[in-house]
């Protein structure tokens, strides 16, 4: 009778490497940097335009920036400067804080002159239009 050495570990890279590429996968076009908050985006649209929503808490209105790209990508980037000051013994930590930095892919049917900003109480609300395309024109053939 043969004894096999047991070894639990043994497929545990072929795993990670796995993990690896699905979390790719999942963040295929949408690119986050940022330090330990990460604000959260609603995005939606209908007919007439792309509609993004943005949770800034604790945000003041000059701590974020707005811009599109030449790449045709949406960036909005800041800062969330800490709640707690120095001078104070932290005795529990919930809220992040840090710089953060999301970015978007836009289709090319936008109109990046057409971009509207409003911000309020820790809110921001993005549209950006959509690109009016003509109507297309019948033209009868004669035979």
């Amino acid at each position: 009778m043969t004894l096999l050495k047991f070894d639990p570990f043994r497929n545990l890279d072929q795993a990670a490497d796995r993990m690896r590429k699905i979390m790719n996968d999942m963040e295929q076009g949408i690119k986050i940097e940022g330090g330990g908050f990460i604000p959260i985006v609603d995005i939606a649209e209908d007919s007439k335009a792309v509609y993004f929503h943005v949770e800034l808490p604790g945000i003041k209105k000059e701590d974020v920036k707005v811009n599109v790209d030449e790449d045709n990508v949406l960036i909005i980037k800041g800062e969330k400067k800490p709640l707690m000051n120095e001078d104070r013994t932290v005795h529990r930590n919930e809220t992040s804080s840090g710089e953060f930095e999301r970015r978007f892919l836009l289709p090319d049917d936008l109109d990046k002159e057409k971009i509207e900003a409003k911000y309020e109480n820790g809110l921001l609300d993005i549209t950006i239009m959509k690109e009016e395309k003509p109507e297309p024109k019948e033209v009868e053939i004669k035979f």
